[in-house]
């Protein structure tokens, strides 16, 4: 007696015959080869959130002429490696919590689009060359507890959006040309 199994290879229908054991009728198995492969699942969606940060920190390194700084290991690579990027350090999830690029020749604005890294905790950005206004939406930061913008040249007044730093514990503003007055509700910060 024979089995007929009908398979499929390359859009043809095969048919192929195989005796049956004395013991039992098991079904042809074809081998490997003629299997059509499984096609893979789509990636997972990428979240907003991190949608959002790989753009507040390409924008910085666009506003910020990043092919001057003087280290930028692995900046612009491709999405989902930005935890291996030169100065960012991030949690378990992937978040950005870190940003330290002091002293590495950043030139330019700070982009409004860093207050999009809502869970940064340490951003120190002193000791480069950075210039204009602080963008108001620092305040989105509110986990941030180590903020250093010293030893640049921003210019013009603090933005008030800075009191919703709640957790800042170290603040260095110092070697700037800020102009005005201190916000006084920086002053009851109890980070």
């Amino acid at each position: 007696a024979l089995t007929v199994t009908k398979i499929n290879t390359c859009g043809n229908d095969m048919m192929l015959a195989s005796p049956l054991s004395e013991s039992a009728a098991q079904p042809f198995v074809p081998p490997p080869e003629l299997i059509e492969p499984l096609v893979p699942a789509p990636p997972e969606p990428i979240p907003v959130d991190l949608q959002l940060q790989r753009a507040a920190l390409l924008a910085l390194y666009n506003g910020t002429i990043g092919s001057r700084w003087i280290r930028s290991a692995g900046w612009l690579s491709a999405q989902g490696t930005e935890c291996t990027w030169y100065g960012v350090f991030c949690n378990a999830q992937g978040r950005v919590t870190s940003l330290d690029l002091g002293g590495n020749n950043l030139e330019g604005q700070l982009p409004a689009s860093i207050g999009d890294l809502t869970n940064l905790q340490f951003l120190d950005l002193g000791s480069n060359k950075l210039s204009g206004t602080l963008p108001s939406s620092l305040g989105n930061l509110t986990g941030l507890n180590h903020l250093d913008l010293s030893k640049n040249s921003f210019s013009g007044s603090l933005p008030t959006s800075l009191v919703n730093l709640v957790n800042l514990r170290d603040l260095f503003l110092n070697d700037n040309e800020f102009t005005g007055n201190v916000p006084t509700q920086l002053g009851n910060l109890s980070g």
